[in-house]
């Protein structure tokens, strides 16, 4: 072993050893109590069988456990052991827990037996988690039938399961006198604001009392889903631009601007021409992404001096596309030249990954893209390079230019079959962002093609798809393995629903877990500035415990952000940088007390149930569609100005445990 190697050996050792004597100063959290531990290792195996034995202990915050845990095993015997817990448990908060997991099923056959646990129910506490399941149970004649008996305490709880209701099954037009009459009431509102927001079209007899509503509200996340039913109800875009340019904070606009693109052509104009003035970096990325699919919206010369004025490069190169979606031939020869000059003296990875994406908006630049993608030893460029000659394959003209192709520029093969040897040799690569957007465009029956028949990409032999499927590593590619699978059964007639769970792999590390303190406070350094969050060790102790380990093991140091969605999150953590990356290690998603319910909430990024691993995301605002799905595991305490600033490809530096 090398002198450097002994002693980066040493000091990641000491790092580790003065993480331990700093918490074992730390007060205790709740998994202490080896009674504790004992029913969370059963929870985190997925035991069943056992977790419903842990229904029966004296202790009642182990059967409380025990019943939440149950909401995440798959087995036929966990449904009657939660029904017995919520009809007989003699303490309120198992009987919740207990309600909370039976809404976990989503199973609307349990409706029945939910409406009369309400019924015969007395606490409050634990009527307000049956409310919320038989939202998520898909009970819409409960919710109409209750909605003028339902008790004031309960209202919020109502509200919220009236949600759940709408965002699982769908708007339904006859919801809307029932909210309406709820919205009014504050403890209703935010919820019920969030469910209106769903619906595509609210009648324009509603916009005074939404407007009302906004202008006495000072809660940011009810404004929010109240701006988007201005939107929604409106008559005149006039009023809606007069509250646009009076709104000071910029995740009002950004979803006034987000709901206005999504009403038919012509209605959103005269927001857009707000949005195109507006300063905030993230409103800008969104309308130059929107051009891209409406370049018919914007002249030649306005696009150009968009292009100019971006002060972030993933919004100019995104006005960089749509340029060449407008222009004739020869003029897009004269662009596409000026950025590929562009492209060759960047040094930047992601900014050469918009640079491709942008060259995509010329079909004839496929070459190019293929060549800068497949020669480059960057998985970011390759990923951002192949997604670019995808977007041409599946482009509605795809046909225009396969004819074009086929006349003028064919090397003996079709321009269909140009496409399928791409993709056959992205798959080849083994490279796993390949592999998934591979998989996806292989079972999309909408592309075009001259084949009239489901699979529009045909091989003599699909042998190389297995072949590359049975070459990934199980548990960290999961989710790639699962897509090529599902593709593989579609194209063999066979439709696969659902996701592939790894099995279990990674125990909770206890002897850490019970060092952390609830409320562990983190701090991570970024180019916009640095973030503090706490962390909830009692909510999700496997979630904290993973982080911290891999905080300690600089695992999250020297990384950019591979996806920022405006008005939703940000999230890092990925080791290859472009958001398909994972570890030889899962976790289990954690469920508690906890909610989505509020900007700052940090979560554990996930391809669905117990598919956990590195990647964290924080929310730029309440997103309560993630409740029950998505760990949360702790918030953000300072430093809320830094997430609304990150962009898209910004570093993170470091991340480091704090002292309390």
């Amino acid at each position: 072993m090398c002198k450097l190697n002994i002693k980066h050996f040493i000091y990641s050792q000491l790092l580790v050893y003065s993480l331990f004597l700093f918490l074992a100063c730390s007060p205790a959290n709740k998994f202490a109590n080896t009674e504790m531990q004992e029913v969370y290792i059963v929870q985190d195996e997925r035991n069943a069988p056992v977790l419903i034995q842990f229904l029966e202990h004296e202790n009642e915050d182990v059967r409380k456990q025990a019943a939440i845990g149950l909401g995440f095993c798959l087995d036929e015997k966990v449904i009657p052991a939660l029904k017995e817990a919520l009809k007989n448990d003699k303490n309120e908060d198992v009987r919740a827990a207990a309600a909370f997991s039976l809404g976990q099923q989503k199973d609307s056959l349990l409706g029945n037996f939910l409406i009369e646990a309400f019924d015969s129910e007395k606490e409050n506490d634990v009527k307000s988690e049956i409310a919320i399941a038989l939202g998520k149970c898909n009970q819409p004649k409960w919710f109409l039938n209750q909605f003028t008996k339902i008790e004031k305490k309960l209202y919020a709880a109502f509200s919220e399961g009236l949600f759940q209701l709408i965002y699982l099954s769908g708007w339904k037009d006859n919801y809307l006198q029932m909210c309406m009459k709820l919205i009014v009431n504050e403890n209703c509102t935010y919820f019920t604001s969030a469910a209106l927001s769903r619906a595509l079209v609210i009648p324009n007899i509603h916009y005074q009392e939404f407007l009302k509503l906004y202008e006495e509200n000072s809660n940011i996340d009810i404004r929010i889903n109240l701006s988007k039913c201005l939107v929604k109800s409106c008559i005149n875009f006039k009023d809606i631009s007069r509250i646009y340019s009076k709104e000071e904070n910029y995740i009002i606009r950004l979803n006034i601007v987000k709901s206005a693109l999504q009403l038919p052509e012509k209605r959103a104009d005269e927001i857009v021409e707000f949005a195109l003035k507006d300063n905030n970096l993230h409103i800008q990325e969104v309308i130059a992404e929107w051009s891209i699919s409406h370049p018919e919206n914007f002249e030649q010369e306005e696009l150009t001096k968009l292009s100019n004025a971006c002060k972030h490069e993933r919004a100019k190169y995104f006005y960089a596309k749509t340029i060449l979606l407008k222009l004739k031939d020869k003029e897009a020869e004269v662009f596409s030249n000026k950025l590929i000059q562009e492209y060759t003296i960047q040094k930047d990875e992601y900014i050469k990954g918009y640079i491709l994406n942008a060259l995509s908006g010329y079909w004839k630049n496929l070459e190019f893209i293929e060549q800068s993608s497949f020669d480059s030893e960057s998985i970011l460029i390759r990923e951002f390079g192949y997604e670019a000659l995808l977007s041409i394959r599946k482009d509605k003209r795809f046909l225009v230019f396969a004819d074009v192709w086929n006349k003028q520029v064919s090397k003996g093969i079709t321009l269909e079959n140009y496409f399928a040897r791409i993709i056959k040799d992205a798959i080849e690569t083994e490279d796993v962002s390949l592999l998934a957007l591979s998989a996806e465009i292989l079972r999309d029956s909408t592309i075009l093609s001259v084949n009239k028949s489901k699979i529009k990409i045909n091989y003599a032999n699909d042998s190389f798809l297995e072949s590359a499927m049975n070459k990934l590593l199980m548990p960290r590619d999961a989710e790639i393995y699962g897509e090529l699978f599902k593709t593989i059964q579609f194209r063999k007639g066979k439709i696969v629903e659902g996701r592939l769970v790894p099995e279990f792999n990674n125990p909770i590390n206890w002897e850490l877990v019970e060092r952390i303190p609830q409320n562990q406070t983190i701090e991570i350094r970024t180019s916009k500035g640095n973030i503090i969050l706490e962390l909830w060790t009692n909510e999700a102790p496997g979630t904290v415990g993973r982080f911290v380990k891999l905080i300690t093991d600089g695992f999250y140091n020297s990384k950019r952000l591979h996806r920022v969605v405006p008005g939703f999150v940000i999230q890092d953590g990925c080791p290859r940088g472009d958001g398909f990356g994972s570890t030889m290690e899962t976790i289990r998603t954690e469920i508690g007390n906890k909610a989505f319910n509020k900007a700052g909430i940090i979560g554990m990024a996930s391809a669905g149930t117990d598919t956990e691993s590195c990647q964290w995301f924080i929310t730029h605002c309440a997103t309560p569609h993630l409740n029950g799905r998505y760990t949360a595991f702790g918030e953000v305490t300072e430093g809320m100005d830094v997430v609304h600033k990150l962009m898209h490809a910004d570093e993170i530096f470091s991340i480091k445990i704090t002292d309390n």
